[in-house]
């Protein structure tokens, strides 16, 4: 198993990086971002939400549990209840189709996997770690699962699913890069993907002999003679327990559950790589605990899965664990600072609820989602967008296609330009930059604003510029796909009318509704300083009535166009 990991690590560093990671410049960050944040003085609780159910709140809710707001997943929820939306939204979805072989070339293909067949029942042998084209083989695979996880996110159901495999990703952090063998990070993600809205406790316990993980925080070469305390560390500290003001697990329970931890391998059995358990690696002594988890002693044996269960039950029995997980939760889809009032009204009662629920994730949700505290005005329009958010949401709320003639290989250089965007904006989908997640959920006191650099303003304006003028441009530097943001008009209510257009734009893509005053700063746009509105209404109407016409669809996409830049250079555009 040893000669195993060294492969793996050889190949790694010997792999052609078709992936640049590059982690934010905190450093960079508008200094007027660092100064405490004024106190927010918000009052709402986890009382059921009885308000308003408009276009409004429908937004919010979409906004904060998918990728974007599209309009017709707009107007299905806002003709159901509330309780009935959220029930939905709940709701997982099915297992996706796995990542392909899309990455053949004359040059370079790809002797085990056909094109257009999936990679994932790869046939393993030591023998593959000393070919050089398998080794490049490995990188596009990753590259390929990467591209396959946007596809997720662009084609996702009606559903939170995709975004908790997100937050999930973010928690519980395996680094797709440095594991480098992309069958072990695409099971791994299999693992929060089934897990996403089921059982935490569960999760934990997969995640911890899971294959990408044991190689990732050195678990795998964890053993009684020369102990890890890698992944025990942050099993406590990132993963179950967290640094909150009532975590006080001491640097001795680190090492116990280290010892607990002994044992657990990567190994290949029938050509597959599996999870292997050496008792003769494994420290089978007594483990005792400190008064933070109650003096627990757990027994030792040559069985691990024994003594994991043990531990798990341990991590668990604590109150600091679910509260902490509640924290997360809430800054990843409510707001970023918990003040004393929420941490009392929102995230302890959460946490007793989750706990006393078995670490169900699932009622957690719907407790925080159904909330007059989630839909408070306070809450809305006030956390800015993850890169992820804003690149796939954009394409989601444009109702992205590819037309029916596009080829695999086309599909796939798309994919890999949108892949690079949020990339270049801070977030490397699958590589976070360290195992603490991005810093955006984590880094007192700027948190969000970490997405927003000198260089990522900048870069966000200059993607929004060149979809709308250009399209989404291949990876290849081919034809890009224009934004078809003539056909996205024709699906709002009236597009004829300058005053509801404007209405509905808003709420799509701000998530409120602009006043009179704004509104006519846009609306003069349509109507290209005119006072009537029907100098819009003609000039839309006269395109309907004849697509092919150069000359009326130009007007009208001139307009659009200025109009759309306009909104997405709207700092409000950033935020959900």
């Amino acid at each position: 198993m040893a000669d195993l990991i060294q492969l793996i690590r050889k190949a790694r560093e010997s792999a052609p990086r078709y992936i640049d990671q590059e982690a934010p410049d905190l450093s960079k960050v508008d200094v007027t971002f660092r100064q405490d944040p004024a106190p927010r003085n918000i009052t709402s609780t986890l009382q059921p939400y009885a308000g308003p159910w408009t276009d409004k709140e429908v937004a919010h809710l979409l906004r904060r549990t998918m990728f974007g707001v599209k309009k017709e997943d707009l107007d299905y929820f806002k003709s159901k209840t509330v309780s009935a939306a959220i029930a939905e939204l709940l709701q997982p979805s099915p297992e996706p189709a796995p990542p392909i072989n899309d990455y053949n070339t004359p040059d370079l293909k790809d002797k085990q996997i056909p094109y257009g067949e999936t990679w994932i029942n790869h046939k393993w042998d030591f023998n593959d770690f000393n070919d050089p084209d398998f080794i490049k083989i490995l990188s596009l695979r990753l590259l390929s699962f990467k591209t396959w996880w946007i596809k997720q996110q662009m084609n996702q159901r009606r559903s939170i699913h995709e975004k908790m495999v997100l937050f999930w990703h973010n928690h519980l952090v395996v680094q797709a890069e440095p594991v480098f063998i992309p069958i072990l990070v695409y099971e791994y993600q299999q693992k929060l993907r089934a897990n996403a809205l089921g059982n935490f406790k569960k999760m934990v316990r997969e995640i911890t002999t899971d294959l990408a993980m044991l190689l990732y925080l050195n678990g795998a070469e964890n053993k009684r003679q020369e102990p890890d305390e890698n992944y025990a560390r942050e099993l406590q500290e990132l993963f179950t327990i967290g640094k909150g003001p009532d975590s006080h697990y001491t640097e001795e329970d680190v090492k116990q559950a280290a010892r607990i931890l002994t044992g657990w391998t990567i190994n290949i059995v029938d050509q597959k790589l599996v999870t292997a358990f050496l008792p003769f690696n494994h420290d089978s002594g007594d483990k005792e605990f400190s008064s933070f988890y109650g003096n627990r002693k757990i027994r030792g044996r040559f069985s691990g899965n024994g003594e994991l269960d043990d531990l798990m039950d341990m991590l668990f029995d604590t109150t600091e664990s679910a509260r902490f997980i509640c924290r997360k939760l809430y800054r990843f889809f409510v707001y970023p600072e918990i003040d004393d009032f929420t941490e009392q009204n929102i995230i302890r009662p959460l946490a007793d609820q989750f706990k006393n629920n078995g670490f169900e994730i699932k009622p957690v949700l719907e407790t925080l989602l159904s909330s007059e505290h989630f839909f408070d005005e306070l809450n809305r329009s006030t956390m800015i967008t993850n890169p992820m958010d804003m690149i796939v949401g954009f394409w989601r709320t444009m109702g992205l296609t590819f037309p029916t003639s596009f080829s695999l290989e086309d599909k796939r250089q798309h994919y890999i330009a949108m892949f690079y965007m949020p990339l270049i904006l801070g977030m490397n989908l699958g590589d976070p930059p360290s195992v603490s997640g991005w810093p955006a959920y984590y880094q007192y006191p700027i948190y969000d604003k970490s997405w927003i650099t000198n260089s990522t303003i900048t870069q966000r304006a200059f993607f929004t510029d060149i979809l709308m003028t250009y399209g989404l441009f291949r990876a290849d530097e081919k034809d890009p796909l224009p934004v078809d943001f003539l056909g996205f008009t024709r699906q709002l209510s009236a597009p004829e009318d300058p005053n509801k257009l404007i209405d509905e734009v808003a709420i799509l893509f701000l998530g409120y509704p602009m006043s009179d005053s704004e509104k006519a700063d846009y609306k003069d746009i349509l109507l290209s300083g005119q006072q009537s509105d029907y100098y819009w209404t003609n000039a839309w109407n006269a395109y309907v009535a004849d697509p092919n016409d150069d000359v009326a669809r130009q007007v009208v996409e001139s307009r659009l166009r200025s109009l759309y830049q306009l909104i997405f250079h709207l700092a409000e555009y950033h935020l959900s």
